[in-house]
């Protein structure tokens, strides 16, 4: 009788060990599932923010721009008559006005225009 009860006991620890291991490969399954969902998720985000920056560009580009303004706001480049042009000061007054360094403005000057 003893006998019976303690191979009765090792028999349910045995079932329980089994459910236990059993349940746990499910969850692990189950949770390799939606990690893989989510990588699948988030190349689909990825792609889809890709081709929205794709189409900013694109909706931005100048020549764009330029046809709707004229299409649908009736805008026109205006006449090179009637743009008014500033006088400037030089750039080594402004360079000197603004604290810059006169040693690295020599250096700089290949980058102006020669007026």
């Amino acid at each position: 009788m003893k006998k019976d009860f303690i191979s009765g006991k090792l028999l349910f620890v045995a079932a329980c060990g089994i459910l236990l291991i059993a349940w746990e490969r499910i969850e692990a399954t189950e949770l390799g599932y939606r990690v893989e969902e989510g990588r699948k998720s988030l190349e689909a985000l990825k792609s889809q923010a890709s081709v929205l920056e794709k189409n900013l560009e694109t909706a931005s580009s100048p020549s764009i721009l330029a046809r709707l303004a004229s299409e649908k706001l009736q805008m026109s480049p205006a006449p090179l008559k009637s743009i008014k042009f500033m006088n400037l000061p030089p750039a080594e007054e402004v360079a000197s006005s603004q604290n810059f360094p006169s040693h690295l403005w020599k250096k700089l000057q290949f980058w102006r225009r020669s007026t």
